[in-house]
């Protein structure tokens, strides 16, 4: 594809250790003999969905509530797979009995038993929000109307045996979007999901030029990538080849044109280094 069209912040800020995240990744990703399990949602992972069919809990689609809510959703979901007390009340309404989860814990009492499943998905995405935004630059917050940051996404997710870093992508450079899509499969027929944030250039201006929406890419074998889209909740399944140097809008991608932003799983190895 053409390398011609706008720039953007990820791109001038893409060499700053993004290969070297995404080799470590590689790297721990290899070391790996079995996969991560979740099993929030039961054994089979995340919520099974037909080609194009939204993703759905407690039988509504697990859409972001407002605008602002992609990463959150995203959050959301991704902790749910990992965390069968929040996946519960989610999919059924019925409050955790012990610990409760980081979601729902600003929740008020009443918030706890609310019985409509789209309502429950919109008060645990503007609880999640608040909490990704509240000390994100310092004691700080963070703008809310500008979405969620990549750091307090990454620093929220509680995966088990994953933690993750977070770098810019430039798309439209080879050499590190090789290593990115080999990244994102080994993650995620790992069982892994992997957060993208994607974004346009300069040619819409410079308010398209930054981080705009955030993606999920779902576990499961190659050699195509399953993308949780929250702005409809559907699952898309995409080459992962089509993601380089993108001129076009893609729905996968929430309507914008590139990834500019990843979030770099780093797993713990259940088997030593080679050699060691």
């Amino acid at each position: 594809m053409t390398r011609r069209g706008g720039t953007s912040v990820s791109r001038l800020l893409s060499l700053l250790y993004t290969e070297r995240y995404l080799r470590l990744s590689l790297r721990l990703l290899e070391r790996r003999t079995a996969p991560v399990v979740l099993e929030g949602f039961g054994p089979a992972g995340f919520p099974a969905t037909r080609p194009g069919a939204p993703l759905r809990l407690g039988g509504v689609p697990a859409r972001q509530h407002d605008p602002i809510t992609c990463g959150a959703a995203v959050a959301l979901l991704a902790n749910a797979a990992a965390d069968r007390a929040l996946a519960t009340w989610l999919s059924t309404g019925r409050a955790p009995a012990r610990a409760t989860p980081p979601e729902l814990v600003d929740l008020p009492s009443d918030a706890r038993v609310e019985a409509d499943a789209a309502r429950r998905l919109a008060l645990a995405q503007t609880a999640t929000h608040r909490r990704l935004t509240r000390r994100a630059l310092g004691p700080l917050p963070w703008p809310r109307s500008l979405g969620t940051p990549p750091w307090t996404l990454a620093r929220d997710l509680r995966l088990p045996q994953v933690r993750y870093a977070h770098r810019p992508v430039d798309d439209r450079d080879q050499h590190l979007m090789d290593l990115t899509l080999r990244m994102l499969l080994a993650a995620t027929s790992a069982g892994v999901p992997v957060p993208l944030y994607t974004g346009g250039d300069t040619r819409r201006g410079w308010a398209a030029a930054v981080p705009r929406h955030v993606v999920l890419a779902l576990p499961g074998p190659g050699p195509q990538v399953r993308i949780f889209e929250p702005s409809t909740a559907v699952v898309h399944r995409i080459d992962p080849e089509d993601l380089r140097a993108r001129v076009r809008p893609h729905a996968a991608l929430g309507g914008w044109d590139h990834l500019v932003w990843v979030l770099i799983p780093l797993v713990r190895p259940d088997s030593p280094a080679a050699g060691s």
